[in-house]
């Protein structure tokens, strides 16, 4: 187990009067990559400013290597911890070798000059981040993606435990930001170096980070694995942005994809809850939730097209993972669903043993109104769509016996769905916009 190179406990952080980071906590372990998250405003960078050292916390301690951040001496501090800011400093007219040179200091006696193996270090520095070509040119000459990388290459000679980044591959084009990134997560990997960096790219911080903080007003609001803080819900709580969760083909890690769809309040009162399943629901959520019905999933597996849509689109929705049974837990949410629903509209869908409790949990009496979904023109027939041995087709003969509609086309869903909100709600029922 990893010991931890930095402990913050219950820090604030700010300017003046004003508080910016609240009473946060969190413990970065040796060795590993961790992004921090958030919006505009949220204090990422007023947290690596507490974290370098340019501004004291209001409130709390920080804890390096055991050690409390502020009796650390500055040159053995620069020897721990370096930095690479957002913002790049002036840099009058030294040369790209001379800047990262810089990141030597903290080894340098005084008065003494700079030995070989900082000439090495630097050089290897230069070549790692890929502009060992221009270490004789004036940083003034270069450009601002140049310059960033040269900024790179210091911190890298400094050989620092804790290399803080704000934002440091801003200035950087996809292919270099890769490249910046790729070389770093590899010194993680095979150095042990620790990096905690901010991030305004969630993919890259998915992709290479081993953990994300996800801040929001000051606050961490989640902290964990990529997998387990970069929800579609999330980001949108935090971000106000909505946007799709699907796997990397190759990494599996998330990939956050920005959709253009914006929710818009509910224009009917008639709740839906929809059983679907291997992307036979996603039309249906669209249109419903286009129509302003609040609408609910039933239960669906990881990666499923229909959950994806759900996504898109807001919708809460019951979520296992594939081949996992189905727990007591998932079984009573369900239940509750239902309950608070209106109608249950069910897909024509493949029902296995993994699903069967979608429809089967039906059984139990609820006073609702079930509509059956069936493009196909075709006398309705789940035949070729039940792989319970039976149980399926059984069960949907029952519904059907008991009152179960089955429609065939959106038009006549849409009248039956009007209809039958008229009749529970009157006029009611839904806001002419």
């Amino acid at each position: 187990m990893n010991r931890s190179i930095l402990v913050t406990e219950d820090i604030s952080l700010g300017f003046g009067q004003e508080e910016i980071i609240h009473h946060i906590s969190f413990t970065i372990p040796s060795g590993s990559f961790v992004g921090i998250l958030g919006p505009n405003g949220s204090g990422k960078t007023t947290l690596i400013r507490g974290l370098s050292r340019t501004i004291q916390p209001q409130t709390g301690m920080i804890h390096l290597l055991g050690k409390e951040l502020q009796t650390y001496s500055t040159k053995l501090f620069a020897q721990h911890v370096a930095l690479v800011s957002q913002d790049i400093p002036p840099t009058f007219d030294f040369s790209v070798y001379e800047i990262v040179l810089m990141g030597r200091n903290p080894y340098i006696r005084r008065f003494h000059a700079a030995t070989n193996d900082d000439r090495l270090i630097c050089m290897k520095a230069l070549q790692t981040v890929g502009i060992g070509h221009l270490a004789d040119r004036p940083v003034s000459c270069i450009s601002g993606g140049e310059r960033q990388r040269v900024f790179i290459a210091r911190a890298l000679a400094q050989e620092p435990d804790l290399l803080l980044l704000d934002e440091a591959t801003s200035h950087l084009d996809i292919s270099h930001e890769i490249d910046i990134l790729s070389v770093i997560r590899k010194k993680v990997t095979t150095e042990k170096m620790t990096v905690l960096g901010v991030f305004h790219n969630l993919n890259s911080a998915s992709f290479f980070c081993d953990t994300v903080i996800l801040l929001h007003n000051g606050n961490i609001v989640s902290e964990g694995s990529p997998e387990e803080v970069l929800n579609a819900r999330r980001i949108h709580d935090v971000f106000g942005a909505a946007v799709l969760i699907q796997s990397h083909p190759v990494s599996g890690k998330p990939v956050v994809i920005p959709v253009q769809h914006k929710k818009e309040p509910f224009h009917h009162k008639l709740s839906i809850h929809l059983i679907c399943g291997g992307g036979t629901g996603a039309f249906l959520i669209s249109v419903l939730i286009d129509e302003g019905y609040p609408v609910c999933c039933g239960i669906l597996c990881h990666g499923d097209q229909d959950l994806r849509c759900a996504g898109y689109y807001q919708v809460p929705a019951l979520v296992v993972e594939p081949f996992q049974p189905i727990s007591k837990d998932l079984i009573d949410t369900l239940r509750k669903s239902i309950t608070n629903a209106d109608v249950v509209i069910i897909t024509k869908m493949p029902i296995g043993m993994g699903n069967l409790e979608n429809i089967s949990i039906l059984l139990e009496n609820y006073d609702k109104q079930i509509f059956f979904f069936d493009t196909d023109p075709e006398p309705f027939s789940f035949a070729g769509y039940d792989f319970t041995s039976g149980r399926a087709d059984a069960i949907i003969k029952t519904l059907l016996t008991q009152g179960a509609v089955v429609l065939h086309s959106i038009t006549d869903l849409l009248f039956h769905l009007a209809e039958l909100e008229m009749n529970m709600y009157g006029n009611g029922g839904a806001d002419i916009v």
